[in-house]
Formats: structure tokens, C-alpha cells, sequence
């Protein structure tokens, strides 16, 4: 019987989560309110709030459920610019596909709550191991460069550009929802970079 209780609770946590996502899907993170997700779920407020703490604890539990720090670590077998690269590559894949990360990427830029200072500082955490690795593979050739402030300058170019596509096709005669237009992108990425890191 006990067993049956857990089981259901996980399949009623599971639709309301559910719910949650479809909502935030169609109307993002700020306007999802808990009366939406109680509606298309079809379970109470009530329940909501005794099954995951609050609506604070709704959002934690959702976001917790999505791989949105991934942290890559620097393996000794590639130069370091090429495994740079393939991490912006990742972040610039993960923006492009994931309209979720998108959504929270656009809530946290708009409103400062708990929640959001939650999902920076985990974000802040995830570049910080990130940097660090970097800086350790290449002490002598990043000594005087300021690798935080090119890692933001980077990441805010891809952060922006991933939002904007949703609003506008085309920037300044780059196609945002093409191929040929992020690879564009990646391209003077790629130079800078180098030049960067070489020059």
C-alpha cells in the first residue's frame, strides 16, 4: 500500500511538471502561474503546494530536472583552442535547439527573484570550473589576458543572438534560424579566438 502511494504521488508530480513545462513552453517562465498549471494539469493548488513545498519549489524541482550547467572539462588530447571551441559550439547548439533554456535565460534577464539569483549563481559556478580549467592547461600563454571578460563578452554575444531569433529572422544580413548564418557566426568566433589567444 505504502508503495502504491509512492508511486502515485511520483506520476501526479510528473503530470503537474508536465503541465508546467507546456505552460512555460507557450508563455515562458514569467507569466506560468500556479492557477495555469493547475488547470491543465487538473490537479488543486493545494496539492501543488503540499507536493512540492510551494510554487518556489515547483520551479526548483523543474529546473533541477534539466542539464543546464553542463560543465566541460579540458582533456589533455586536443589543443586547448579547438576544445574552447567546441564548447561554444555546445553552448551555441543547446541555445539554438532548447527553447526552454531560452525561456530562462529571457526570465532571469527580466526579473530578480530567488529564483532567478538561484539560476545565476548556478550558472556564475558552471563558468567559474569551466575558466578554471582553462587557465590551468595554459598558465604561461593566458598570463595578462583577462580570460572572465572574453568568456562574458562571447557567451552575451551567443546569449543575445539565441533570444533575438525568436523575435527576428534576420540581423544586420545574418540569418538566425539558418545554418549558413551561424556558421557564419562561428566563423569570426573561431578568429577571434585565435587572435585572442595567439595574436
Amino acid at each position: 500500500m505504502e508503495n502504491q502511494t509512492k508511486r502515485n504521488r511520483k506520476t501526479t508530480e510528473q503530470k503537474i511538471l508536465e503541465a508546467y513545462h507546456e505552460e512555460v513552453m507557450e508563455k515562458g517562465f514569467e507569466q506560468t502561474g500556479i492557477n495555469l498549471v493547475a488547470k491543465r494539469s487538473g490537479y488543486s493548488k493545494v496539492l501543488i503546494y503540499r507536493y512540492f513545498g510551494g510554487w518556489e519549489g515547483l520551479h526548483k524541482k523543474y529546473i533541477d530536472q534539466h542539464d543546464f550547467w553542463d560543465t566541460h572539462f579540458l582533456s589533455d588530447e586536443k589543443h586547448v583552442d579547438k576544445l574552447i571551441m567546441e564548447f561554444i559550439r555546445d553552448q551555441v547548439e543547446q541555445l539554438k535547439e532548447d527553447r526552454i533554456l531560452r525561456q530562462m535565460i529571457r526570465w532571469e534577464l527580466n526579473d530578480r527573484n530567488q529564483i532567478t539569483e538561484e539560476i545565476s549563481q548556478r550558472r556564475n559556478e558552471s563558468a567559474k570550473l569551466f575558466i578554471k580549467e582553462v587557465k590551468s592547461k595554459l598558465p604561461l600563454l593566458l598570463k595578462g589576458r583577462d580570460v572572465e571578460a572574453f568568456y562574458i563578452i562571447i557567451t552575451s554575444a551567443i546569449y543575445y543572438l539565441s533570444l533575438k531569433k525568436d523575435t527576428v529572422d534576420i540581423i544586420s544580413g545574418i540569418e538566425l534560424n539558418s545554418e549558413k548564418g551561424w556558421g557564419r557566426i562561428e566563423k569570426v568566433i573561431k578568429q577571434m579566438l585565435k587572435a585572442w589567444l595567439w595574436g
